[in-house]
């Protein structure tokens, strides 16, 4: 016999998977971009940042063209930082905990699912 199974046929075997760095924690870019793209709506919304037509552009380049360097400006204006050269021990500590503010505001929300989220472009680990 031949031919596709029926789903209840198909759910009485055993499914297989498979995982690629499965333990680690990472997400696509394009998630990650939706999640700058609430954070940054919520900025917006309680006036922590103003909007302008450059913001404009980059978050609808970070979205519908999955652009790098839009991206790279949205997180810099969400964390007040700038990516930019290197920086002395003292100074590169503190822009480090204002770049994790991102994953700060959504823990803040009290979601479990979220408790150990690292939306970071950077590894500062």
């Amino acid at each position: 016999m031949g031919g596709a199974l029926t789903p209840d046929a198909f759910w009485n075997y055993p499914v297989r998977g498979f995982a690629y760095r499965g333990i680690e924690k990472i997400y696509p870019a394009n998630i990650v971009q939706l999640f700058y793209l609430v954070a940054l709506h919520e900025w917006l919304d309680k006036k922590m940042v103003s909007s302008s037509v450059e913001i404009k552009r980059a978050m609808r380049n970070m979205i519908v063209n999955s652009s790098n360097n839009a991206t790279s400006l949205i997180v810099d204006v969400l964390t007040g930082t700038t990516s930019g050269p290197e920086l002395p021990s003292a100074p590169f500590e503190t822009w480090q905990y204002q770049r994790q503010i991102i994953n700060r505001y959504y823990q803040s929300l009290d979601w479990p699912e979220l408790d150990n989220i690292n939306i970071m472009l950077e590894n500062l680990g």
